[in-house]
């Protein structure tokens, strides 16, 4: 592994101006990374610094051949693969990052003769945002991440809904306390709360720098950073942005703006824009939102649970985020721990006190390996998906307490699925899947047929001995693909795991990047005050659209569950009749 750089968590010690002078430059101990560690005052509106000088491409004599000038074997060269040369994805990347690149294209290679065209096309467009997001995430120092609605609107905004500009305005002065702690600010490079926390923060360390704003005092520990990449532009205390790209004549509110971020990169899909986001990070802010902020919310909790990432999560207290965590708190079977780990403050300054509780860590893992992990397993599980006809999603938690009614449902949802001929697909969520199963087999049906998608350290085969040809290694790989191409999706009593994968299905319908199907909500006991604690402060605050709470359907047996499951594949049925005899 990588030897990890550390960095001094002490802030930038911010000389005042004399009147009339030119700008001081902001001194700061020298480090073993690079030189380039002299933050300066360039015109009064940014930091600039010495430039970094990038790593040389491997040689071939070193044992590495570079992709995109020579031919991968009998495989096409990367362009040929990709239909855009390696050098506008990923300008100078690490040794590490090419090599793990050249390996992934090689397995790209051997699997797309297996894939159709359209599961090839959307391979690319995946594996070419991990390339670019990774190329810049390891140029990037670790940042402070903030969450929040993309419908917020800026003071002055003709029509602006007061609620919307006070949103605004909130996060704008958060990113101003990010800057007093003299690391980063990261948001989604779009309007709304991403333009505010780019815009406060850039003003934060201007002030700092006129001597108009405090720094935090310094930490009392120094060097509690680490996992930073050796590839890092020290010098770059910038607004950073992944910018998402959406169809701006489909979706209003987060159309194509001029962001505050002074260094961003763009993803065209969803999946590697947030990896974007939460990965290399020191603490992960949640402001008020709609559904996609509460499924970043959710996600990151997945991460932390998972061990994926180890930084803050925090909240406003009073806010809706705080009366969500106490819905799940009581009704859902999310773990005590995943959801008392989410942190809460009263005031933006308090992340200072959130932020030196612990040291702190970037890259849990080098970023050339975590890019091959998520690379690796998005190929493998698109393969696997290739082999299955389109299924019903049914979705749970891993573990259910004794007497729960949420095992019978789903078991019966699954016998009357089975007799009716719709195959299921399922995660390997041991008491979700085993309730599938027996359900499928008093049904008359083999449990074998069923669409697995298990996360490592799933045990399917102490369940009906299902076999599984791959496990998937990233959660957010297995939550990306159970959904794609599924008919409707059940869920009864959720984890945070499948909570969040039912904010991800909402956000993608509501932006037009998944077709609309039936999502359905087993068990109105446990889903409607999770729910309600959500969406009706949503609407109420405009963070989403009227409408928005009909994209769900909450219903009380399996029996339920099956009509609105087996009507709509009726329908889709129908309809596709229609039209090959038109």
């Amino acid at each position: 592994m990588p030897k990890r750089t550390e960095l001094s968590s002490k802030p930038v010690a911010v000389p005042k101006e004399p009147a009339g002078t030119e700008p001081v430059k902001n001194e700061v101990k020298s480090t073993p990374a690079s030189k380039a560690n002299e933050l300066v005052q360039a015109r009064g509106d940014a930091f600039s610094a010495k430039p970094v000088t990038p790593p040389k491409v491997p040689e071939a004599k070193e044992g590495f051949v570079p992709l995109a000038t020579i031919p991968l074997g009998e495989a096409p060269t990367f362009q040929e693969l990709f239909g855009v040369p390696l050098q506008k994805l990923a300008e100078n990347p690490s040794k590490e990052l090419l090599e793990a690149i050249h390996r992934v294209a090689e397995l790209y290679a051997k699997t797309a003769p297996k894939l159709s065209e359209a599961d090839r096309a959307y391979l690319k467009s995946h594996l070419t945002d991990f390339i670019k997001v990774f190329a810049k995430l390891e140029r990037w120092l670790p940042a402070i991440v903030v969450f929040g609605t993309a419908r917020s609107k800026p003071a002055g905004t003709p029509n602006a809904d007061p609620i919307h500009v006070q949103l605004y305005e909130n996060t704008r002065q958060l990113a101003k306390q990010i800057a007093r702690l003299g690391v980063p600010e990261r948001d989604g490079a779009g309007p709304g709360a991403m333009k505010a926390a780019g815009e406060g923060f850039i003003e934060g360390r201007n002030a700092i720098l006129r001597g108009e704003l405090a720094p935090f005092p310094p930490d009392d520990t120094p060097n509690r950073t680490t996992g930073i990449s050796e590839h890092a532009d020290w010098g770059a205390l910038k607004a950073q942005g992944v910018k998402i790209e959406l169809n701006p004549n489909e979706i209003t509110f987060e159309q194509n703006v001029e962001s505050d971020n002074e260094d961003h990169v763009t993803s065209e899909n969803f999946l590697a824009r947030k990896v974007g986001l939460w990965l290399n990070a020191l603490m992960t802010i949640v402001d008020e939102g709609g559904f996609g902020t509460t499924e970043e919310l959710l996600e990151v909790a997945a991460m932390i649970e998972e061990g994926f990432v180890n930084d803050p999560l925090v909240i406003k207290n009073g806010s809706v985020w705080a009366s969500f965590v106490d819905a799940l708190k009581q009704h859902s079977v999310a773990r005590p721990e995943t959801l008392n780990a989410i942190r809460r403050i009263d005031r933006d300054e308090q992340i200072a006190d959130v932020f030196r509780e612990k040291d702190r860590v970037g890259f849990e893992r080098p970023p050339a390996e975590i890019f091959e992990s998520l690379t690796r397993d998005i190929i493998h599980g698109v393969e696997k998906l290739s082999k299955f006809p389109p299924g019903v999603t049914v979705l749970g938690a891993e573990t259910y307490p004794a007497g729960s009614p949420a095992r019978a449902r789903i078991e019966e949802l699954a016998a009357i699925l089975t007799r009716a001929g719709v195959p299921i697909r399922t995660t390997g969520a041991h008491d979700t899947a085993e309730a599938i199963c027996k359900g499928i087999r008093g049904a008359g049906g083999d449990p074998q047929n069923v669409q697995l998608f298990p996360y490592r350290g799933d045990e399917p085969q102490k369940i009906d001995r299902l076999k599984a040809d791959h496990f998937f290694e990233n959660f957010i790989i297995q939550k990306e693909l159970i959904s794609r191409e599924s008919r409707p999706m059940v869920l009864d009593t959720p984890d945070i795991r499948s909570i969040s994968i039912l904010f991800s299905e909402l956000t993608q319908v509501q932006t037009k990047e998944h077709a609309p199907k039936p999502i359905i909500l087993m068990g109105k006991k446990e889903w409607e005050p999770i729910l309600a604690s959500v969406v009706e402060p949503m609407l109420k605050m405009k963070t989403i659209s009227p409408g928005d709470d009909k994209l769900f359907k909450i219903v009380d047996t399996p029996q339920e569950a099956a009509k609105i499951v087996l009507d709509f594949i009726k329908e889709q049925q129908g309809g596709t009749k229609a039209a090959a005899g038109a």
